[in-house]
């Protein structure tokens, strides 16, 4: 058995978790991650079925929120340092609650009624996902009970007939009454279509209630008008003219809509194997091939940052998974020393490791140090500092590295 802190029903401030409250938990090493949420939403009263809860504990010096924990394997490392690595029982998992589901009842005449719209609907087909959030929204009854059954059944038949397009989905083109989940998948969903059909648009009016779009050509009769769905964050298609009259010498290689956002869609999968090395060029010829347009090699260089940070995640979260990194490294290699450091913000400055086995072969190498660096080219830049020594073979042994801003004195 392992004991558990959990925070909840706090605020996020500079991420450090504050004013929440605290249970104390005994659980099992041989937990799942299921059977850990449900454990945790009885200790702190709320419905598990009706409760999306994210998991986290803080173990990264406030440099992010924490390292969640989304899987079974996840959960038994938790347990495992919370039991057996004494600096890890001072941090608790932390628990974000987000509600999920929908309950309506019937209620007399000066009761309130919940009427929802759900955001994201359980159309199914190849045009529709599945998805799982709802909003929703409460007004007062102002009928009989008889008289609120028939505006839930209303409501029901009206959601029935809705196409909602999620995330990620591709169709062949737009209709109206088409609904997307938010403004973002509609302009993405746009800017395909238009790369497909070799067509380019302007904007003359986007808000947080209207989206409108014209042919690129000011003659062309092609036109969409899209606006907010009711009170929800949807975006439903309201009037779509799907007739070019424009001229083809407003056809251009370089589209408009082919932007570094939307082209690194289509190369993440590109980068899903870490042996092979996929260069901006390859970028270029792919997208020519593929969308029959011609980008530069800036879009594409920008392409690559934006599909690398969706695979692997952003270089900035990487800093956060440092102190675990070194907590890791100590117990699988003993005798490792390992030093970071922060600035007065609270952020990276410094990160010091020599390997156990690099101390300990440094008794065979002649007494002689150096120190070298290098420049990190990534997006935060720094300086990669080398110590090495010689061997009794006259071999370059590694003894220490380390990360610092650039070569001072300080670093």
């Amino acid at each position: 058995m392992a004991i558990v802190y959990v925070a909840y029903d706090g605020k996020w401030e500079n991420n450090a978790y504050v004013d929440h409250k605290l249970k104390i938990l005994m659980v099992s090493m041989d937990k799942t991650c299921l059977q850990l949420q449900m454990q945790i939403a009885k200790s702190i009263g709320i419905e598990e079925e009706a409760s999306k809860i994210r998991m986290l504990y803080n173990a990264n010096l406030e440099t992010s929120k924490g390292v969640e924990i989304e899987n079974d394997s996840d959960v038994e490392m938790y347990l495992y340092l919370v039991k057996n690595e004494e600096e890890y029982k001072k941090f608790p998992i932390i628990v974000e609650i987000e509600e999920t589901t929908i309950q309506y009842s019937e209620g007399n005449k000066d009761s309130l009624v919940a009427l929802y719209v759900e955001e994201e609907q359980i159309l199914t087909t190849t045009l529709v996902q599945k998805t799982k959030k709802r909003r929703f929204q409460e007004v007062e009854e102002t009928e009989t009970s008889s008289s609120s059954s028939s505006i839930w059944e209303s409501l029901k038949r009206e959601k029935e007939n809705m196409e909602i397009i999620t995330k990620g989905t591709s169709i062949e083109d737009l209709k109206e009454n088409l609904i997307f989940e938010s403004k973002e998948d509609l302009k993405e969903v746009l800017s395909m279509i238009a790369i497909k059909k070799k067509f380019q648009y302007r904007v003359p009016k986007s808000d947080k209630k209207i989206f409108m779009a014209r042919c690129i050509d000011e003659k062309c009769e092609w036109y969409l008008s899209v606006r907010v769905y009711k009170n929800t964050t949807m975006y439903k298609v309201c009037t779509y003219k799907n007739v070019h009259t424009c001229s083809l010498e407003f056809s251009n290689p370089d589209h408009r809509q082919a932007s570094s956002h939307l082209i690194s869609k289509y190369i993440q999968n590109m980068l899903g194997d870490p042996k092979v090395e996929y260069k901006t060029n390859q970028v270029i010829s792919d997208v020519k091939r593929v969308l029959g347009v011609t980008i530069n090699y800036q879009k594409a260089w920008r392409a690559m940052q934006n599909a690398r940070d969706e695979v692997l995640g952003p270089a900035s979260d990487s800093y956060g998974l440092l102190p675990s990194y070194c907590h890791v490294l100590k117990k699988n290699n003993p005798g490792s020393v390992t030093k970071i450091m922060k600035d007065s913000q609270n952020r990276f400055k410094f990160l010091f490791v020599a390997y156990g086995v690099s101390i300990e072969g440094w008794k065979h190498c002649r007494p002689v140090i150096v120190v070298d660096g290098t420049f990190l080219k990534a997006k935060h830049g720094g300086i990669l500092f080398v110590a090495c020594a010689k061997d009794g073979n006259n071999g370059i042994f590694p003894l220490a590295f380390g990360v610092g801003e650039s070569e001072n004195n300080e670093a």
